[in-house]
């Protein structure tokens, strides 16, 4: 993959569509849809770091690691087949 790691997710982020359903007192669902190239990307990393701003502006920053992410993501691709 071409350029930084930086550079690369700064070009992603316009493409993220979010949208949440509260599910008080339990948190929050996110759906998000990413393009293929960042799915792949998710794959071969080693952590993800989501910024999180809630309606009040107040951010929280989570370092979450990816270990695991591409067999999980497969799995559920098949499950999604049938």
């Amino acid at each position: 993959m071409e350029g930084s790691t930086s550079e690369f997710w700064e070009r992603v982020a316009g493409e993220i569509c979010l949208a949440a359903t509260n599910l008080r007192p339990a948190g929050c669902i996110v759906e998000v849809e990413l393009p293929d190239e960042t799915i792949a990307y998710l794959q071969s990393g080693e952590t993800v770091n989501v910024l999180m701003t809630a309606m009040n502006n107040h951010s929280v920053k989570a370092d979450l690691s990816l270990k695991g992410f591409g067999p999980a993501y497969k799995r559920l691709l098949a499950l999604v087949a049938g």
